[in-house]
């Protein structure tokens, strides 16, 4: 009675905003949400758009690296080193592991350049920059990115490529060497270029997936992929040839020609990954917005 006596008492605005009071609340709490979300989703494309970037501006140090490898050389590996240093004090206070392999890889670089460096040591110079590639992508959260196109576009780049072109780098600091065992040389080879064919088809099927759900890929990159896979063609072709032949009395020849087409496969590999980067930016960038 007391409750009927009490809204028999309200007027009609009184009762409404009753009413609506839960309403409003509901509505109030879901704004909040939303809002939350949005900028989480903000500052993480924030984060992830570091990453991009920093990858932007290390890669041509890697890849400055990965030559001096394969060809066993020191001159710069002064400006080498402060290069990356420099780099390294522009680092987020929030990125500890990308600063570590950073450190490592300066750590890597005398050993690995000179002509006295082991295979062990040389192969860890190129895990290390595979390792920092993928370990960047976690920590700038490019790997968690949530959406397809800017996902799939990010896969190639911060994953399979990285190793595509270390092994590219590490076939050719192989064929540099002619005196080796021809028959180890050949096997080597014909083993890696298995995997980089498998890798090519998983960059491949990565960035259709990505133009399928909206992401802008370009012409360009398809040509270069494109490119990529003829060199490793014509490898492919050479291995054959060269491994038809009676190695107890013949030797392997064609080594310059297949030195130039790995160098320019590498090269080809580095501007895959920055095409795929400069779209990602800009997709990140227009995300922000």
């Amino acid at each position: 009675m007391v409750f009927k006596r009490t809204l028999d008492s309200l007027t009609l605005p009184q009762k409404c905003a009753i009413i609506a009071l839960p309403l409003l609340l509901a509505f109030g709490f879901l704004f909040q949400q939303m809002y939350s979300q949005i900028n989480t989703l903000i500052s993480s494309s924030e984060n992830e758009l570091r990453g991009a970037v920093f990858l932007e501006k290390i890669n041509p140090l890697i890849q400055r690296a990965l030559i001096d490898r394969a060809q066993q050389q020191t001159q710069a590996l002064g400006e080498l080193s402060s290069a990356i240093k420099a780099l390294k004090a522009e680092l987020p206070e929030n990125w500890p592991i990308t600063a570590s392999n950073l450190e490592r890889m300066v750590e890597l670089l005398p050993l690995a350049l000179n002509n006295n460096s082991t295979e062990a040591q040389s192969e860890e110079l190129g895990n290390q920059t595979v390792t920092l590639v993928r370990q960047l992508a976690d920590e700038s959260e490019l790997t968690l990115d949530p959406f397809l196109p800017s996902y799939y576009m990010m896969s190639p780049m911060a994953f399979q490529l990285p190793r595509v072109i270390e092994y590219l780098s590490e076939l050719e600091g192989h064929l540099r060497k002619p005196d080796s065992d021809a028959a180890a040389i050949l096997s080597f080879v014909r083993s890696r270029l298995g995997t980089l064919g498998r890798a090519m088809d998983e960059i491949r099927e990565a960035t259709e997936k990505s133009a399928a759900a909206g992401g802008a890929i370009t012409a360009d990159t398809r040509a270069q992929m494109d490119a990529i896979d003829q060199r490793l063609d014509r490898l492919s072709a050479w291995v054959k040839e060269q491994s038809a032949k009676d190695l107890s009395y013949d030797i392997i020849s064609g080594h310059d020609d297949m030195v130039n087409q790995l160098r320019e496969a590498a090269n080809l590999g580095f501007q895959l990954s920055q095409s795929l980067n400069k779209t990602l930016q800009a997709d990140l960038t227009e995300r922000i917005a």
